[in-house]
């Protein structure tokens, strides 16, 4: 498993590149770490489970599938459960 959280992709990322980039519409084609570095910026801050239902399902996949890190802090998804963060405990 990548730790997309070590790219600078990640460390440059804002909501606009995150949705552009799982959306397809960035205006080229992502690469599939590029991919996943959205999709675990959106986890760990919360915002994907604040949009529609596609991203919550899709972030729930990636991550029982361990295709991403839990998150770093707690957020409730959008039913109001608890997805578990490691409060920066990550290996």
């Amino acid at each position: 498993m990548n730790n997309f959280r070590e790219s600078e992709f990640y460390k440059k990322m804002d909501f606009y590149t995150a949705c552009s980039t799982v959306e397809g519409y960035s205006g080229n084609e992502p690469t599939q770490i590029e991919i996943g570095t959205a999709w675990q910026w959106l986890l760990d801050t919360g915002l994907g489970w604040k949009m529609q239902g596609f991203y919550g399902r899709t972030m729930t996949n990636l991550l029982e599938n361990g295709l991403l890190l839990p998150p770093i802090k707690d957020h409730k998804d959008a039913y109001g459960n608890v997805v578990k963060g490691t409060h920066g405990n990550q290996k």
